[in-house]
């Protein structure tokens, strides 16, 4: 048990920020995670990449990038609690609820400006089949980015089982399990699955994750007043983006 009030809160502060941190599967199947306090803006292609020859050199002219402010989303906690009591009465608190919820709000913050006005294409089917992600993978494919990321709902991940060109992850080696990160589920054609309980289950996002971003500040976990604590807050603010618009497509999945 800490020495004194203050020190007991100031633990608790870095164990819950701590456990959000580790709790965050989105950093598995998103490119990038920015994290500082400098104002929001995102950076995205602005127009196409094009090829000449001159002679026998091929040139590619790139297409510059444009920056755009943005206003990101913010998150916020406030616990109330009788947490000089607590600390007296040495009370065990379990946050792993408060943790989850966190990093849940992260996690649809993510999707609701990732695939804001995205493409969107409609199946015919309540299963995500490879063959009818055939339109969608070229659209991303004819614009210049590779599509190899699938994120779906954990409920997609059983009606995939019985799915040709599907395989598990607990079919495949540990290393590789390792690497691809906690919220994998399998391995569709070449298409890395990723799920998520935060998008709906007729709800699919099909994307080159190389070319996705998420900018972020740093998390606070803060007590109002370590003398007379009342208020447990946790706050930050998120915003996500794709470099190329055209790097990324909604499937929409028949009810």
């Amino acid at each position: 048990m800490p020495n004194s009030l203050k020190e007991w809160l100031e633990h608790l502060e870095a164990d819950l920020s701590k456990d959000i941190k580790e709790g965050r599967r989105f950093r598995s199947y998103v490119g990038e995670v920015i994290c500082n306090t400098e104002s929001f803006y995102t950076w995205k292609k602005g127009g196409r990449d094009t090829v000449r020859k001159e002679g026998n050199a091929t040139i590619i002219d790139l297409a510059p990038f444009q920056t755009k402010a943005v206003s990101p989303i913010p998150i916020r906690f406030r616990l109330s609690g009788d947490w000089y009591n607590y600390y007296e009465g040495k009370t065990i608190l379990v946050l792993g609820g408060i943790c989850r919820s966190v990093v849940s709000l992260e996690e649809k913050a993510i999707f609701d400006t990732l695939a804001k006005d995205v493409k969107v294409f409609e199946l015919s089917s309540n299963v995500c089949k490879l063959d009818m992600l055939q339109e969608a993978i070229h659209f991303i494919g004819s614009e210049g980015s590779f599509a190899d990321t699938l994120l779906v709902n954990p409920l997609q991940i059983p009606k995939l089982l019985g799915e040709k060109g599907f395989i598990p992850r607990w079919s495949l080696g540990q290393g590789y399990i390792e690497q691809k990160g906690e919220a994998f589920a399998g391995l569709l054609g070449h298409l890395s699955v990723y799920e998520t309980a935060e998008l709906s289950v007729s709800e699919v996002l099909l994307y080159e994750k190389s070319e996705t971003r998420v900018r972020k500040t740093p998390i606070v976990v803060k007590f109002d007043d370590y003398s007379n604590p009342k208020i447990l807050a946790i706050k930050e603010d998120i915003f996500a983006w794709t470099l190329d618009n055209e790097s990324i497509a909604k499937i929409a999945l028949k009810a």
